[in-house]
């Protein structure tokens, strides 16, 4: 799919991206999120379209909150071109108690980005380090069952990170 953006870009058609999750929302420095910086490197990158970053993330929610929550919302994204989905640690703290729902509410939100009339690009965001899961994939697995489903592209972080550090507080500034 991100070919397909570029080719639209290349045409100078506008580009949204919507993310959602829970830290991106820093209350101090909105320009310092991950979804900002995104925004920020693809206008840089291809000057020539215009990006329009949508930051739709609502502190404390994990994916069965934030369906009913932006419910409305997702069904009038009509120009989205690509969905950054972050739940990892919210769905892991809830999930814990039940981790089938977890893995049903986030399949309905998948589901629900992938129906859009728009066909966008759905990408998972895992921000685990794999330490933190107990595993060495980093995928938290309720979401990893719907993302091979699906066949997704995820980017975990210890994946792509320069180098993996410890994490001291639920919601680093990053």
């Amino acid at each position: 799919k991100f070919p397909e953006i570029s080719n639209k870009g290349l045409k100078c058609e506008g580009q949204c991206i919507s993310s959602s999750g829970d830290f991106e929302r820093l209350r101090e420095c909105k320009a310092c999120t991950y979804p900002s910086r995104f925004a920020w490197w693809l206008q840089k990158a291809y000057p020539h379209i215009n990006v329009i970053m949508k930051n739709m993330a609502i502190e404390a929610t994990n994916s069965q909150s934030i369906l009913g929550l932006l419910a409305d919302e997702i069904g009038q994204m009509k120009d989205l071109d690509i969905a950054i989905i972050n739940y990892s640690d919210n769905d892991r703290n809830f999930g814990e108690r039940d981790n089938n729902l977890t893995s049903a509410s986030f399949e309905l939100l998948i589901r629900s980005l992938l129906l859009l009339p728009s066909n966008p690009a759905v990408i998972d965001l895992e921000m685990f380090v794999s330490h933190q899961i107990g595993d060495n994939k980093g995928i938290y697995e309720p979401h990893g069952l719907v993302l091979r489903y699906y066949n997704l592209p995820v980017i975990v972080y210890d994946r792509v990170a320069i180098e993996p550090f410890s994490i001291t507080v639920r919601h680093p500034t990053w």
